[in-house]
């Protein structure tokens, strides 16, 4: 079993206390895995399979009994803090701004998606309001149509002549 460089294991623990690394014998990586309390939601959410065949399978399965979550694999040459430090900032809510924050933006997000949703509703809705209309018009009589192609249309090897009395 490969032990990480102890000043790794030092800049990870400074990071976050809760952040372990261990080698995944079975992908042949390290795992940089976080520790869960058994009240948390989350680790009974991520429990993985342990009928899991593969080799990242095994090693979430020994993660999970050890009452580890999965963070970040590290191929075994990566295992550097000046390339897995950044990452590990980049995927910590405290980077993104607090919780705070990230419901401000995701409030954001979903304004966005309802302005879109509404814009293709209104459209859908004036769609229909013309068909409905137009339908009955069609139903009453009234044949009258705005549109006036020109007298003739060339389409694939045939001409199309409209006898039409214009208005």
């Amino acid at each position: 079993m490969l032990k990480p460089p102890a000043d790794f294991v030092r800049q990870l623990h400074d990071e976050d206390p809760t952040l372990r690394v261990r080698w995944a014998k079975f992908t042949a990586k390290w795992f940089i895995e976080v520790k869960c309390g058994e009240q948390q939601p989350s680790w009974v959410k991520e429990r993985p399979s342990p009928l899991g065949k593969n080799a990242r399978a095994k090693d979430l399965w020994q993660s999970w009994q050890d009452g580890y979550l999965h963070v970040l694999s590290v191929n075994h040459h990566d295992l550097k803090w000046e390339i897995v430090g950044p990452v590990i900032r980049e995927l910590r809510l405290a980077a993104h701004g607090a919780a705070d924050a990230v419901n401000a933006r995701l409030d954001a997000l979903n304004e966005e998606f309802d302005k879109k949703s509404d814009r293709m509703r209104d459209n859908l809705n004036d769609i229909g309001i013309s068909e409905i209309y137009e339908r009955s018009c069609w139903d009453q009589g009234r044949r009258v149509s705005f549109y006036n192609p020109p007298p003739v249309e060339e389409h694939d090897g045939f001409r199309v002549v409209d006898r039409r009395v214009r208005i």
